[in-house]
């Protein structure tokens, strides 16, 4: 898993997928059956994605800058992984059979479908922008915050929201 986003890290990253990618081909001597190749697979594209994900996520909180060089890179080893993993889950969609079970191949055509649903259309991430929060408030902010929410006048008798979506949460909230 990546720990920091600079483009090296992000590299060893992505070589070290294509090793794991390499091993998963049968070109390495980890894969010995079709349901241990979509596992493998599976694993490579759940990598990515998770790595992906926490990307846009420190760049989304402000933790971290967005680099366009690490953001290419992302969008190549997608197009990379994607190259393999489709024609796999398509070939085993043909041959499986009721008395072949491929136990792993729901995983990886969820991971298939959860990479080509980022890459189409690609939205590169941004610094999250007011009122989003950004970090969790200080004690004294947060002691301020229910203060002032215990001092609000209740809401007047027989009052509901206009919209439906509100008024099916408003009459279903907890009672607290």
């Amino acid at each position: 898993m990546l720990m920091t986003f600079d483009i090296s890290s992000v590299q060893r990253f992505a070589d070290n997928l294509a090793g794991l990618q390499t091993d998963c081909n049968g070109e390495g001597m980890v894969c010995s059956d079709l349901d241990e190749k979509i596992r493998c697979q599976s694993n490579v594209c759940v990598q990515l994605l998770n790595a992906i994900r926490s990307w846009a996520r420190e760049v989304f909180t402000g933790r971290i800058e967005s680099d366009p060089a690490v953001e290419t890179l992302f969008r190549q080893e997608i197009g990379r992984v994607l190259s393999d993993a489709i024609p796999l889950v398509r070939f085993a969609n043909n041959v499986k059979s009721p008395g072949f079970v491929l136990e792993h191949l729901d995983g990886l055509a969820e991971a298939v479908s959860n990479l080509e649903r980022m890459t189409n259309p690609w939205v590169s991430p941004g610094k999250s922008i007011s009122p989003a929060p950004r970090m969790a408030p200080t004690e004294e902010a947060d002691k301020q915050i229910r203060e002032r929410i215990s001092e609000l006048p209740p809401l007047p008798e027989g009052w509901e929201p206009n919209d439906p979506r509100q008024l099916r949460r408003f009459k279903n909230r907890p009672n607290s």
